[in-house]
C-alpha cells in the first residue's frame, strides 16, 4: 500500500513558483541542484532545510529566544517580584482604597501578561517579515 499523504514533519519544499537552483554550483557536487527559497520581503535567497547556508535560521531562532527570555523576565518581575517579594513595600501605597501590592498580585500581573502577549505578537510579526517567513498572501495581506 502506498502512502498518499506526506509523513508528519516531511519537508514538502517551497510553494510553486518560489524555487530556483543555486547558480554557479558544481553540477557534480552534492548541492548542484539544491532548492533555494526566495524571500520577497527580505529580498534574500535562503537555501533549503538541508543546505549549507542556514545561518539565517540560527540567527532568527536566537532573536526569537532573546525576545522570549526578556518578556519572561518582565513577567516574572511583575508577577513574582511585585506580587510576592515586594508586597510589603508596595502595600504602603494605596490606590482607590486598595494596597498597590494587592493590586499587582490580583490584577497587575494579568494586565502585564496581556500586554506581553501583544508585544510578543507584534515583535514576532516584525521578525517574520524581516526574515521573509511571515504568513502573508501574495497580495501582502495576512493569511
Amino acid at each position: 500500500m502506498t502512502r498518499t499523504t506526506p509523513r508528519p514533519g516531511a519537508w514538502l519544499g517551497p510553494p510553486p513558483g518560489r524555487t530556483t537552483t543555486r547558480k554557479g554550483a558544481s553540477r557534480h557536487g552534492r548541492h548542484a541542484r539544491e532548492p533555494v527559497r526566495w524571500c520577497a520581503a527580505a529580498g534574500r535567497r535562503h537555501p533549503g532545510p538541508d543546505g549549507p547556508g542556514n545561518g539565517w535560521r540560527t540567527e532568527y531562532w536566537k532573536k526569537n529566544l532573546r525576545l522570549m527570555v526578556v518578556l519572561l523576565v518582565v513577567w516574572f518581575a511583575v508577577s513574582f517580584g511585585a506580587g510576592i517579594l515586594f508586597v510589603e513595600q508596595l502595600n504602603q501605597v494605596v490606590i482607590a482604597g486598595f494596597p498597590l501590592g494587592f493590586w499587582f498580585a490580583q490584577q497587575g500581573s494579568i494586565y502585564t501578561f496581556i500586554v506581553l502577549i501583544l508585544v510578543y505578537a507584534l515583535r514576532m510579526d516584525r521578525l517574520d517579515d524581516e526574515y521573509g517567513v511571515s504568513e502573508r498572501n501574495d497580495d501582502g495581506s495576512r493569511a
